[in-house]
């Protein structure tokens, strides 16, 4: 959500992140993605300002359609899931959730019939 890489969320201002947060809104309004994913729920509460779960949250990113999925952190001190064997079967949830919406917003077959001219 930041331009810069950090040990964790307490070293970001509260100014650098919304100044993020304004840029990301920009961003995925712009590039209208299908789904918004987060790098953990630290910066996901930060952003929205309330709690959440890991996984597809009930709620679509603030001013689209777009859903919104919460990974657990990739950080190496994101204690509830150490091993990247822990967090595997979120990106696996995340996957699927990608597949069946392309399949759900994949153009429909369309056959073309030539008459013939007379």
């Amino acid at each position: 959500m930041v331009a810069r890489t950090t040990r964790g969320s307490s070293d970001l201002s509260k100014r650098e992140m919304k100044a993020g947060s304004e840029e990301l809104k920009r961003k995925v309004l712009s590039l209208e993605p299908k789904i918004v994913c987060f790098n953990g729920k630290g910066i996901y509460e930060v952003f929205t300002g309330k709690k959440c779960s890991l996984g597809q949250q009930v709620d679509p990113f603030p001013g689209t359609e777009a859903v919104v999925y919460v990974m657990p952190s990739s950080s190496a001190r994101a204690a509830s899931f150490p091993r990247a064997s822990d967090k595997l079967p979120f990106f696996k949830e995340l996957k699927e959730l990608k597949d069946k919406m392309d399949k759900e917003h994949a153009a429909p077959e369309t056959t073309t019939t030539l008459a013939p001219t007379v």
